[in-house]
Parts: C-alpha cells; structure tokens; sequence
C-alpha cells in the first residue's frame, strides 16, 4: 500500500515520461526556476478528499482506506497568447492518466478547461487547466 510520498512520485514520474511539451513545476519545487524571459509552463497541485474506510477486516491493519483525489495542472501562458495550445497541453495531459492504474494510483475521469487569471506581475494568463480524478488504497 502506497504512502502519499510514494503517490506524489508516481504522479510526478508519469508526467515526466510521458509529457515534455512544456515544463512542468511542483509546489516548493527548487529545481526548476522561472526562466527570465516569459514562456509556458504548468503548475501541478495534487489535492486530496478526507479518506473512508472501505472495507473491513480482521482488526488494525486488516481495513482498507482510499483517498480520492485530483491532479491539477494549471497552465500558465505569455499574456497575450491564445487559449488553444494551452487547452491542447491540458488535453495531453489528461490522456497521460486518463484510465491509468498502476501499483499506487487509480486514475478516472480527466478533463481540460479553461482557466482564469494572470500572476501578480501580469507576465502570464492562467489559460488551462488539466484536472485528473484518481485514488489511491492503504492499510487502516
């Protein structure tokens, strides 16, 4: 059964692997600055429901809790930029887990849309975003 450190790095390898259209950035993430000059990038924010218990066993550890949940990229464009690559980065993403299952994650439904917004120093338009379903089990 997965830990939420081991589910944030299959997310996070997944999308690494299978989507290099624009680079993508994680919260507290140092790794990859802002590059000087404007150019488009995602944001990924994994958000998750309070877990349920959905099956009982034979006392502590025998339960099985999920967590749902969703992956959510956000899709920053120049200000000025249109939309419609924007929407096809979210679309693209969505396939990459649309219907996915591995050792730790669930994927489900996935959907790109429009998004609104621009950051404080109005260098970029929050065009798009992608928004994954998904869940993951673990021992209670």
């Amino acid at each position: 059964m997965p830990t939420i450190v081991e589910v944030h790095a299959a997310i996070k390898a997944r999308l690494a692997a299978n989507f290099t259209a624009i680079p993508l950035r994680y919260k507290n993430d140092r790794g990859n600055p802002i590059p000087d000059k404007a150019t488009a990038f995602g944001v990924v924010d994994i958000v998750l429901d309070p877990p349920a218990i959905i099956s009982f066993g034979s006392g502590r550890g025998g339960n099985l809790q999920r967590t749902a949940g969703s992956i959510n990229v956000h899709i920053l464009v120049r200000k000025g930029d249109g939309i419609e690559e924007a929407l096809a980065w979210g679309e693209a993403i969505c396939a990459v887990f649309r219907g996915y299952r591995d050792t730790y994650i669930s994927c489900f439904s996935a959907q790109a849309g429009e998004s609104d917004g621009q950051t404080s120093d109005g260098n970029y338009n929050a065009a798009a975003v992608a928004s994954i379903d998904f869940h993951f089990d673990q021992a209670a």
